[in-house]
């Protein structure tokens, strides 16, 4: 799909139905996120897209039931993580040990998304200076340096 029509979709939803656009696209909080930051690479732009919703979490933590859910605790403790979620949830805490191992196991098994393949791609290298704007956009996002450290 054209990028440029795929943009114009985004506005004209976002204009007729401001709930439903930021619903499905999260334009609004991206939009206020880019004329705050004014990112000025790809790369910046990138990390924008993937923060904002985090940011907008933060500001609103206050409306959740359960503190945020964080890659790195799943991984680092998993059982006491998903024990959290499960009583939020009313989850029989028995069930902890069915849902580890559906943890290990590898969801997106024979595709180019699968754990062995992800392996095999190299990480990007950020030069000092991506790392340096990273961590000022970060800054200026409100987002806390033990999550978005570069």
């Amino acid at each position: 799909m054209d990028a440029v029509f795929f943009w114009k979709e985004i506005v004209y939803l976002q204009s007729n139905f401001p709930k439903l656009g930021k619903w499905l696209f999260g334009y609004e909080l991206e939009k206020s996120t880019v004329e705050k930051v004014k990112p000025e690479s790809l790369l910046e732009r990138t990390f924008i897209i993937f923060a904002a919703p985090y940011a907008c979490f933060l500001k609103n933590r206050h409306c959740y039931a359960l503190p945020e859910v964080t890659y790195e605790n799943l991984i680092s403790k998993p059982e006491e993580t998903i024990g959290a979620v499960f009583d939020v949830c009313g989850i029989s805490k028995s069930l902890i040990p069915e849902a580890l191992t559906a943890l290990n196991r590898d969801s997106q098994a024979g595709t180019l998304l699968s754990r062995d393949k992800m392996a095999q791609i190299k990480s990007l290298e950020l030069s000092k200076l991506d790392r340096k704007r990273l961590n000022e956009i970060a800054k200026r996002m409100e987002l806390p340096e033990s999550i978005f450290y570069f």
